[in-house]
């Protein structure tokens, strides 16, 4: 039961505690002096890594081990302009919707790879992530859903397909294989 607040910078809360929200720390160091957080993104993952995402990259937070990392283009992502990360609970992989790409990040190894409408996305404008067994789907600004199958297989998805519209702001799937894609023109 946590309860993450983001703005100018990171706030937590326990809900059992009765402190009310306190500045997520690293050691002795607030967040909001490590990173100018624009608020665009941030989640926790069942490993107890937190990601915070914003237009100057990903710092990735391992409460485990009170350490944290960066990732940039200077590492190798896409882009620095980061809109959604989801972590591939199969293989551990994870994969960074930005503006300018995907990039999956594969952690045991340290390596990027970046994939962009050269390699069969829709283009290059990508909103949202999501995984599960079926792949990995990419919601894009203008371009519909992109699944990348287990196999490298590319399907795209538009409004010829039954999308309300092509710019997919967040995909989720039920209990029962079926999946919800929010548009800026309505849910499907």
């Amino acid at each position: 039961h946590e309860v993450y607040l983001g703005g100018r910078e990171l706030y937590y809360m326990d809900a059992w505690s009765p402190m009310g929200f306190m500045p997520v720390s690293f050691g002795d160091d607030k967040l909001g002096r490590i990173i100018s957080m624009d608020g665009r993104d941030f989640q926790k993952d069942n490993s107890g890594e937190l990601y915070l995402l914003d237009s100057g990259g990903i710092r990735i937070y391992d409460t485990s081990r009170s350490n944290w990392q960066s990732l940039t283009t200077s590492n190798g992502l896409a882009s620095n302009d980061i809109r959604q990360v989801t972590k591939d609970s199969r293989t551990g992989d994870v994969w960074v919707a930005a503006y300018g790409g995907v990039t999956k990040y594969i952690p045991s190894t340290s390596t990027f790879e970046i994939l962009t409408s050269d390699d069969g996305l829709p283009n290059n404008f990508l909103y949202t992530a999501h995984t599960d067994s079926n792949g990995v789907w990419l919601g894009t600004d203008g371009g519909g859903v992109c699944r990348i199958t287990p196999d490298g297989e590319y399907n795209i998805l538009t409004v010829d397909d039954g999308l309300a519209a092509d710019d997919v702001l967040k995909i989720k799937n039920a209990t029962d294989d079926r999946y919800w894609f929010c548009t800026d023109g309505g849910l499907t």
